[in-house]
């Protein structure tokens, strides 16, 4: 029978011009390179399994129970407990009152460790205990909840992240009237437990600004690429319980809080927005218009927002002198729009104490001390990485490049000059952020996905144009969540891109990885492996489930 050639198809992508394919009947290649072999090596396959494993024991060592437990230690024969390194002493005979108050993604299991063991160590002596936990949706169970209100008397409520609802609103107004019954009494202690997220969770808008103002505000801020510790500043002006608020309504009872920190640094005016700790003295609202102005944000912004904003130009000079023209309607009204400094009686009576129990440096070293137990050299880049996802995947790609070619390439180690010999593990922590910008019809103004899974899919481009391969990528957020999907994040090896664009052979429209990089669809062009039926073991996207901790994300890289 005389044999056929195969009938070859050029296609060439609607958006991309330059990713040009041709099908001959059985898959897809690059047209002018040959078939290269896609499949994870063998040392891919490893660094899959052992990724993973790293990654999960990072999360492990900042879980809020944990964390908590190790702060706190509780001394029930004199029904009294210690907090911190400084050790500060809480006895029941100073107290007749508890309320807990918690907020953020961790929110639930700090609530209950911290009633579980205050209630060990103040005993019969705790006459009353009461409080409310504000968690995002999914990230607990209704036995937990059940467990808070019928041992605990503490509520649990629900509400969105990250833009904030009307749940969130309602929720800090029982909050808030909650803290302003029983700051009536300085016999009461409040315990505050705050974690990631609680900026959104808990959220009450100041003076006329409504909650639409601030959804839409929250979101142009999401989209700016702006840094965490920017978008606060802005966040403490639109809010009653922000920027020191929540504590100051608290006064003159006691407040001890607890954080679960997911910022860069851990500053404490920065996580959740710094509601118990003073603002700093030199942030205004003036301070806040100057950040809109550089992110050019001023005008896109609600106009009760702006005109919140623009009125600050003639106010800054009041704020930065503790004074005001009690004469001015305009002036007075702003002067209630700014946050308590360190001047405010709660902070200076040192009846507020805040208390770092975890952070992001605990996850990535207890992750690199994983990797050296499965036989990597651990090397911590850091825990302060910031910037746009893709621009941070090429520093990770260019560093782990250079340490495989290097010792391939050079025949005595100590001549190249590396950091580390094969088999390396580059770790690193903190958060990046990825920019939205509207590139015409033929994009959309946002895809799906989030900043862990862009910064895998623009390492697993750079890896294929090189053609390298034994380096797998994997980025993810530690509270499990990743942008608006159910992924905590992603990891990739140099035949990741090939393998999803190989999927889609029998398909008329090919979606390519460079395409959903552009248009920041990452989760999207990932997802195309779970249609696949041959039990594949190096799936692109993690997924934990909402793991009940927050303290940014944390980066693994492994070289073979």
């Amino acid at each position: 029978m005389e044999s056929v050639s195969p009938t070859l198809l050029y296609f060439v992508c609607p958006v991309d011009s330059e990713d040009v394919f041709v099908f001959d009947g059985d898959k897809y290649y690059t047209k002018n390179n040959e078939y290269s072999n896609c499949d994870p090596t063998e040392k891919e396959r490893q660094m899959h399994k052992d990724a993973r494993v790293i990654l999960a024991a990072g999360i492990q060592a900042v879980d809020p129970r944990i964390a908590i437990q190790s702060c706190i230690q509780i001394h029930p024969q004199t029904n009294s407990f210690e907090v911190g390194q400084n050790r500060r002493l809480y006895s029941a005979e100073n107290y007749d009152h508890v309320t807990v108050i918690s907020f953020g993604k961790a929110s639930v299991p700090m609530a209950l460790t911290t009633c579980e063991l205050v209630q060990k160590a103040f005993g019969t002596k705790c006459s009353s205990m009461n409080g409310i936990v504000v968690a995002k949706d999914d990230h607990f169970t209704q036995e937990e909840a059940n467990l808070l209100l019928n041992t605990y008397n503490v509520h649990v409520q629900s509400a969105s992240h990250p833009v904030p609802d009307e749940r969130g609103v309602q929720a800090a107004t029982n909050v808030m009237q909650l803290i302003s019954n029983t700051s009536k009494q300085q016999q009461t202690l409040i315990l505050c437990c705050i974690s990631g997220g609680g900026s959104a969770l808990l959220t009450l808008p100041i003076g006329n600004i409504t909650l639409k103002d601030i959804q839409i505000t929250s979101e142009l801020l999401l989209q700016s690429g702006m840094p965490i510790h920017k978008m606060n500043v802005i966040r403490k002006r639109l809010d009653a319980v922000k920027g020191g608020r929540l504590a100051a309504a608290a006064y003159p009872s006691t407040m001890c809080t607890l954080v679960l920190s997911d910022v860069i640094g851990d500053p404490l005016s920065s996580i959740a927005s710094g509601p118990t700790v003073p603002d700093e003295d030199d942030n205004t609202l003036e301070t806040a218009r100057r950040i809109l102005m550089e992110y050019d944000l001023l005008p896109k912004l609600p106009q009760r927002v702006l005109e919140l904003f623009e009125r600050a130009t003639n106010y800054n000079n009041v704020s930065s002198n503790n004074s005001r023209n009690t004469n001015n309607c305009e002036t007075d009204s702003m002067w209630m729009m700014e946050t308590p400094k360190s001047n405010h009686p709660m902070f200076t009576s040192k009846k507020c104490e805040t208390i770092l129990v975890g952070n992001n440096k605990a996850a990535v070293l207890a992750s690199a001390k994983e990797a050296e137990k499965l036989g990597y050299t651990p090397v911590v880049l850091g825990i302060c990485i910031e910037g746009e996802a893709k621009e941070v995947a090429q520093v990770y790609t260019a560093m782990a490049m250079y340490l495989l070619q290097q010792q391939q390439q050079t025949t005595d180690p100590k001549q190249s000059f590396s950091v580390a010999q094969l088999p390396v593990a580059l770790i690193a922590g903190g958060e990046t952020t990825v920019t939205f910008h509207n590139e015409g019809d033929n994009y959309p103004k946002m895809g799906k996905g989030g900043r862990n899974q862009e910064l895998c899919l623009a390492a697993a481009l750079l890896l294929q144009e090189k053609k390298v391969r034994d380096i797998v990528i994997a980025s993810v957020g530690t509270d499990g969540g990743d942008g608006p999907t159910d992924a905590a994040g992603a990891i990739v090896d140099g035949g990741t891109i090939e393998r999803i664009e190989q999927l889609q052979q029998q398909s008329l429209l090919l979606f390519t990885g460079s395409q959903a990089l552009r248009c920041h669809d990452s989760y999207t062009f990932f997802s195309l492996e779970d249609g696949r039926s041959d039990n594949y073991d190096c799936p692109s996207l993690i997924k934990t489930g909402p793991t009940g901790t927050n303290v940014a994300d944390v980066a693994v890289i492994l070289i073979r």
